[in-house]
């Protein structure tokens, strides 16, 4: 994993592998890190870009500045992650559990950027 350090001098850690567009970034449930995706990215990295990182407060990443966090500032992360790394859309989110929430999030706020989405056993804002 690689340390990233957003504007707030917060590092969040994360694998890049592969090349090719649409990029699959891969969004973790909640309280997992990006490990639960080991298995997969690799193999996905074989066709395009991919992306795996850990929120603030999993797995190497520094801690939120502010407790409890929204959904808002966790997209907030991913897209200053994505736009500092210069990772070009579009994108493929690929999310698991309360993943489901920030990637439902990043695709509404960014519809453009979106080339599609894997929902696995998703958290919904309204259950």
């Amino acid at each position: 994993m690689v340390p990233f350090t957003l504007f707030d001098n917060r590092k969040i850690s994360y694998v890049l592998s592969g090349q090719g567009r649409p990029a699959v970034i891969f969004e973790n449930g909640l309280g997992s890190t990006w490990e639960d995706w080991s298995q997969v990215q690799p193999a996905v990295a074989q066709l395009t870009q991919t992306l795996g990182y850990n929120r603030a407060g999993l797995g190497e990443s520094d801690p939120a500045a502010v407790l409890p966090r929204t959904c808002q500032e966790m997209v907030d992360d991913l897209l200053e992650l994505l736009v500092q790394g210069r990772i070009k859309p579009p994108y493929i989110l690929a999310a698991h559990s309360f993943g489901g929430l920030v990637a439902r999030l990043f695709a509404a706020q960014h519809p453009q950027w979106i080339a599609g989405m894997l929902l696995l056993d998703t958290s919904h804002e309204d259950r």
